[in-house]
Order: structure tokens, then C-alpha cells, then sequence
């Protein structure tokens, strides 16, 4: 009896035991410590690009490897409206350059939300550098639609003029586009003005605006947040009916807004719990980022959750002007970004990429062959 009891107890412990072990093995095998907590008290470490490049407009493809980059470089030996269309993928670090024709000067590249197309706008290549001669090129714009590959490249049937940053829709039926009205005067330190959203139907090939008629002094970027909705960067509507103080005493400096298709009334800028938006970028799940500023800190790249924000992450001390622009993309874990990457009275512009890593709460230098 009593040996049947100690081994009956012995037995009851070595069960208990190897569960417990088995127990230590698995959170050993599957813990790992928390990260720490980002510092907000303080601008993170970034080393800025040292090369000189002229980047003008980003975008990420769904597959989150391949980005379509514009630069204007003199270093393929023509000087004059040397801006060109590049592909780059990171897992082979290859960068190149699409093949297009020469006559023209590329920019805004864009991928549609398939990532099956390219959307972009072309300019004839300038003979000269003079006002007059930049204008005619600006306004003899057209935006053109083609294959990743390069292939199958057509121009939409619209009228040629001051266009820029063109976007497809989800769907893939519809490209939206910005159109400004006019040149601004010779020493104006921005080129085009009055720009009013447009959309260009490719199945009924109708061309009209978008959402009213508003004429914003800047637009900077647009992207479908559905087939119906944009969500666009602009700031200044002259069509508002109180001054340009009063509208930013009213909303503050904040430069995005939700555009509904048909709907000629203008809203108010959104993202309210923010001050000084002046970029966004969709990302997964169609999480909105912005770059701006939080009435208690300074600049920040901010995750909003509806008109909420849920968190934010202060951003580097680049330059004199800072971060300028935001890049996501709805299949990528990390955004992108342009800034200048040289001081902002310096002789000539440059500009550097970087990178956010969303997961690890990292920035990350970019630097492209």
C-alpha cells in the first residue's frame, strides 16, 4: 500500500512537473520583450542623404517592393527638362529607368491601386530657360496611362494645360486629376495657381470636374479613398466667402480634404484634432497618415483613426524645411518620404528619401543607385 502511494505520488509530480516545463519552453519559445516605447520628447536620429538627387514625386506599389520614382537628373547628358521615370525594386536594388520618348519630360508617377497601371503626366522637353518657354511647356501638359512594364502606353483624350499628380480609381475606371487655371507671375516662388479637381472617365471618356469648382492657390497631391471619394491636398479655396485670415483663423493650417463626387459645396478641412496638415497618405487597411503638427508637439507623422488620432511619432530635424511630402501605400508596413536635402537658400534644390518603418517605429535613410 504504501509503495503503491509513492509511486502513485511520485507519478502525480512528475506530471506536474513536465507541464510545467513544457509551459517554460513555450513562452520562451514564443515571448519576445516588449519594444520600447517611441520618444516623443525629442526629434529621432536620421542620417540625411549626402548624394545631391532632384526626387519630385514617390509611389509605392501594393506589393510594397517596387516604387515609382521621378527624378530630373542631368547625368543621361540632357540638361534641359531632364526629369524621367524610374522603377525601382528592392529586393534586386535595381533602378531603372523607362524607356520613354524623348521629346518629353515625365513626372507625378503614380500606380493604380492594382498595381497593373501607371498614371502620369508628360511635358514637351523646354529648349530654353525662360518664363515664356516654361509656361508653353506647362500648358501643352497631357497625362498618359501605361503598363508597369512600360508597355501599352496611351495618352487620355483631354484637354492639354496646367495638369498634375493625376490618380486611378479603385475600380480602374476613372483618373482624377488636378487643373490649374493659371501661371502666376515671373518671380513667384510657386509656378501654378487656381487648381480645381477634375476626373476623366476612361469607359464613357467624359471629362469633367470632380467636385465644384473651388480654384485652391496650391494642390500637392490626390488619392481615391474610394470609388466615389478623394482625399486631397489643397489649401486656399478663392471661391470661400470669408478672406483667407478668417479661414485660417476658422480652421487652422490645415491643407486635406474629403471630396465627394458631385458634391459642388465644399467641406471644411479635415482631421480637426491636428493642426498644420499638410500631407497624407493612405496605408494598409486604408489607415490614414498625416504630416503635421499636434498642439503639443512639434512636427509628427500622425495615424488617425476616423477623425481621431490614435498615435503619432515626432519626425526628424531635416534641413530648414523638413519633411515635405508622404508616401503610402496600402500593402506596404512602412511609409515614404521626400525632403530637401539641402539648405533652402542654397543655389540649387535637392532632394533625399527616406523611410518609416511602421512596425518598428524606425527612420531609415534611402539610397538609390
Amino acid at each position: 500500500m504504501f509503495s503503491f502511494t509513492l509511486i502513485r505520488s511520485l507519478g502525480s509530480r512528475w506530471r506536474v512537473g513536465t507541464k510545467a516545463m513544457l509551459l517554460l519552453f513555450l513562452v520562451w519559445l514564443f515571448w519576445s520583450p516588449p519594444a520600447a516605447s517611441y520618444d516623443n520628447s525629442r526629434p529621432p536620429p536620421f542620417e540625411m542623404e549626402k548624394e545631391k538627387r532632384g526626387f519630385s514625386w514617390l509611389s509605392i506599389h501594393p506589393d510594397g517592393e517596387r516604387w515609382l520614382i521621378t527624378e530630373c537628373t542631368d547625368r543621361l547628358g540632357q540638361p534641359l527638362g531632364s526629369c524621367y521615370l524610374f522603377l525601382y525594386n528592392r529586393q534586386t536594388q535595381l533602378y531603372q529607368r523607362y524607356d520613354l520618348d524623348p521629346h518629353y519630360m515625365y513626372a507625378d508617377g503614380q500606380f493604380s491601386p492594382s498595381g497593373d497601371t501607371i498614371v502620369a503626366v508628360r511635358r514637351p522637353r523646354p529648349t530654353e530657360i525662360t518664363h515664356e518657354e516654361k509656361n508653353r511647356v506647362y500648358v501643352n501638359a497631357e497625362i498618359l496611362l501605361m503598363d508597369v512594364d512600360g508597355s501599352n502606353l496611351r495618352v487620355l483624350p483631354i484637354p492639354q494645360g496646367f495638369v498634375k499628380q493625376p490618380a486611378m480609381s479603385p475600380d480602374g475606371s476613372k483618373v482624377a486629376y488636378w487643373r490649374a487655371a493659371k501661371a502666376r507671375r515671373p518671380g513667384a516662388k510657386t509656378w501654378l495657381t487656381d487648381f480645381d479637381l477634375w476626373e476623366f472617365d476612361l469607359v464613357s471618356g467624359e471629362n469633367r470636374l470632380f467636385a465644384g469648382e473651388h480654384r485652391f492657390f496650391l494642390a500637392n497631391g490626390v488619392q481615391y479613398a474610394s470609388n466615389d471619394e478623394v482625399l486631397a491636398n489643397a489649401e486656399y479655396p478663392a471661391t470661400t466667402p470669408i478672406t483667407i485670415f478668417e479661414y485660417v483663423k476658422k480652421y487652422g493650417s490645415n491643407k486635406i480634404y474629403f471630396l465627394k463626387r458631385g458634391v459642388n459645396e465644399l467641406p471644411p478641412p479635415a482631421f480637426s484634432g491636428a493642426k498644420s496638415v499638410y500631407s497624407a497618405a493612405l496605408g494598409a487597411n486604408k489607415r490614414v497618415y498625416l504630416l503635421g503638427a499636434l498642439p503639443t508637439h512639434g512636427n509628427s507623422i500622425i495615424e488617425m483613426e476616423g477623425d481621431r488620432v490614435k498615435q503619432y511619432w515626432r519626425v526628424p530635424h531635416l534641413s530648414d524645411t523638413g519633411i515635405s511630402s508622404l508616401f503610402g501605400s496600402t500593402g506596404a508596413a512602412y511609409l515614404l518620404f521626400s525632403y530637401s536635402s539641402v539648405p533652402i537658400r542654397a543655389p540649387s534644390p535637392a532632394t533625399g528619401i527616406g523611410m518609416f518603418d511602421l512596425r518598428q517605429e524606425r527612420w531609415l535613410p534611402v539610397s538609390l543607385p
